[in-house]
């Protein structure tokens, strides 16, 4: 097993020890609540409250103890649940909560419940990149250096083979690869990497997509296989995912379930892998919780007193607003009416109790990976990878209260291509999207994290720097202004270089919210237009003062 993956099993373990025993005391109080109820029922039939409260304590002792090693108390207590309703002699019950006693007095066996998950993050991860085109090995290496992913490039796979005796061990593959005769030699590299301890993920870039190419590669273990179009960006963005596939870092989690002890449960296991959980013991406050915490998905028990799970669920459904929320629920009940039920509530999965660990953070995984997913496509460029203008206008939101705050400056930038329609039409779209995307990671490179970077529409683009004043945000923008002019495009008409014009202005002095800030730095931009374009200026440019512009290197890098 990898060291990492045993660490991590272990610790999940150490930890589901730990609330077992913070909670064995309520565990047998259940169990002792049962024997009285037992005894009762010796001497005749319970009374109504009795028996709901006794089912209620056996579905409870259903539901957990298997997740604590103890496989047998749960059939019994299971056995039990389903028999009160219909028995009125208690012999049976009192020598099955004997035995239920005995097994639960028993030193708990944690079961093995860790899967795995996010790994530990090193400094710095290798990435072996083998491709014959030396422009995309330095395109896919510079994507990847700020993203603390070291490159090893080569050019032929023969070279790669010889490298892998040695280190650095390869974290993920990316290959280029050729149907064909030539391509031989990669595919066999594929599955070399693919059959090393660990694994090394593969992903293959191909100028073929046919679906028998496409079965041949995944045979061999390759994870991915994309077309060598997909650009850098979107390469190095699948090497990350393939690196650290159940990273939900930040991701959100509201649990919902009357049992102490599943709540701690849940929390356990999913916080292990760096998800926020939030637990609520009381249905009835369920509303208000949802709005204030606004998970990116529900886990719901579904026998709770005064509000039962699936009710919870129906009242999600009901809400448009929150209609898309993944919802899961918890349940002991198996049989079929019981799992039909909630799917007819709008359940999207259920996890049976007792809770395997494996299969919980599994099925709530590959939840979340699809919420992370759709959330990209809602809020990214296709095209550059940057943000789009919905997630612009949320992330201007935060940051103009953090400014408000904190009594921070906050400028933004509205950035246009200069003639781009006139490389769309002497050079053709290739070289236009091309273009974008180079600029794209500029942009992209030359801001900080706290910084919000997005693509506006067309060849206009959108910046906000938190903390920078207008001038020095100028200055800023006409850096990137200077690597932009310092690069060299390839086009159907021959070489071609490009250049933006820009638009800065400061919240609040220029604008109160996103509207007016954005007009106040278009007009800039538009001023900067009509001086002569390949500049910057500020939204309150004084008279006599010269604009933030830059001039051209004289060594262009090629960008194809």
């Amino acid at each position: 097993m990898n060291p990492a993956m045993s660490d991590r099993t272990e610790r999940v373990r150490a930890a589901m020890a730990q609330i077992w025993e913070e909670h064995r005391d309520q565990v047998m109080e259940r169990v002792v609540f049962l024997e009285r109820a037992a005894a009762l029922l010796e001497a005749g039939p319970l009374e109504a409250g009795v028996r709901e409260q006794a089912e209620r304590h056996a579905h409870s002792l259903a539901g957990t103890s298997g997740t604590f090693g103890f496989p047998r108390a749960t059939e019994i207590a299971r056995s039990v649940e389903r028999r009160l309703p219909s028995f009125d002699q208690g012999d049976w019950m009192t020598q099955a909560i004997v035995e239920l006693r005995q097994e639960l007095e028993l030193p708990a066996s944690i079961p093995e419940v860790a899967i795995g998950g996010p790994q530990e993050v090193a400094t710095e991860r290798v990435l072996l990149v083998v491709d014959g085109d030396p422009l995309m090995l330095q395109s896919i290496s510079e994507t990847a250096a700020p993203r603390r992913l070291r490159c090893v490039t080569l050019s032929t796979p023969d070279e790669a083979a010889a490298a892998l005796a040695a280190d650095p061990y390869p974290h993920v593959a990316v290959l280029g690869w050729e149907p064909g005769g030539r391509g031989k030699k990669t595919l066999q590299l594929a599955a070399r990497l693919a059959g090393m301890s660990p694994p090394v993920p593969v992903i293959v870039l191909s100028e073929g997509g046919a679906f028998t190419d496409r079965i041949e590669v995944a045979r061999l273990g390759a994870q991915r296989f994309l077309p060598r179009s997909i650009g850098p960006q979107r390469v190095v963005e699948e090497v990350e995912r393939l690196l650290d596939p159940l990273r939900f870092d930040g991701m959100k989690v509201l649990a919902v379930d009357d049992n102490p002890l599943v709540l701690d449960t849940v929390r356990a296991l999913l916080e292990d892998q760096r998800m926020t959980v939030d637990t609520l013991a009381d249905p009835r406050r369920f509303w208000d919780v949802l709005e204030e915490k606004r998970p990116d998905l529900v886990v719901l028990d579904v026998d709770m007193p005064d509000v039962s799970g699936v009710e919870l669920c129906l009242v999600v459904r009901g809400d448009p607003k929150w209609v898309h929320l993944p919802i899961l629920f918890l349940t002991a009940h198996d049989s079929p009416e019981a799992i039909q039920r909630v799917f007819a509530a709008g359940a999207d999965d259920y996890v049976a109790k007792p809770i395997v660990g494996p299969e919980l953070i599994a099925r709530i995984s590959g939840r979340l990976e699809r919420v992370r997913l759709y959330r990209r496509l809602a809020e990214t460029d296709p095209l550059t990878g940057l943000a789009n203008r919905r997630r612009l206008v949320e992330a201007m939101d935060r940051l103009t209260r953090l400014s408000e705050r904190y009594d921070k400056p906050l400028s933004v930038g509205v950035i246009d291509l200069d003639h781009f329609k006139a490389v769309n039409d002497e050079h053709g779209h290739a070289a236009g999207d091309a273009v974008l995307v180079a600029f794209a990671r500029l942009l992209a490179g030359a801001f900080r994290g706290e910084d919000v970077v997005a693509r506006w529409g067309g060849e206009e683009f959108f910046v906000a720097l938190y903390g920078a004043p207008r001038d020095q945000a100028a200055r800023r923008v006409a850096e990137v202004l200077k690597q932009l002019q310092g690069l060299a495009f390839k086009g159907s008409e021959g070489s071609f270089s490009a250049s933006f014009s820009a638009g800065v202005a400061e919240y609040p002095l220029d604008g109160n919210d996103l509207h007016t800030l954005y007009r106040a730095a278009d007009a800039a931009l538009y001023d900067a237009k009509t001086a002569g374009r390949a500049r910057v200026f500020t939204a309150a440019l004084d008279e006599g003062s010269a604009p933030a512009s830059a001039l051209p290197p004289s060594s262009p890098i090629r960008v194809e």
